[in-house]
């Protein structure tokens, strides 16, 4: 998961950083995570796209002032990655119940 943020923040980087439309592959990177079947992946995209996504954001207001955006479009997105991250994990959390439910039924 790392590596693929780190690849995908270099992409962004390329383009017009936080303000690309490309953006929602981070959210993409959350989603995905939840088919290891662990939470803890899920936490840790989340963790690694806002890490990212900060990291552009500061680079475009330091070098790209036009690419930096308003501070309320980020926090919405941050917000969405939060609330996405939070419904994948309950999703990942009821399917490993249901799957310890049906392994211990006759």
């Amino acid at each position: 998961v790392g590596v693929d943020a780190a690849l995908f923040s270099c992409v962004l980087l390329v383009a017009d950083g936080p303000v690309s439309s490309l953006v929602v592959g981070y959210m993409l990177l959350v989603a995905v995570s939840g088919y290891w079947a662990r939470t803890g992946p899920v936490w840790w995209a989340a963790g690694l796209s806002l890490l990212s996504y900060g990291l552009l954001w500061a680079e475009a207001s330091a070098r790209r002032p036009q690419l930096a955006g308003s501070l309320d479009r980020h926090l919405v997105f941050a917000t969405a990655v939060l609330v996405l991250a939070g419904v994948v994990s309950r999703y990942v959390a009821r399917t490993r119940a249901l799957a310890r439910l049906l392994r211990t039924r006759p």
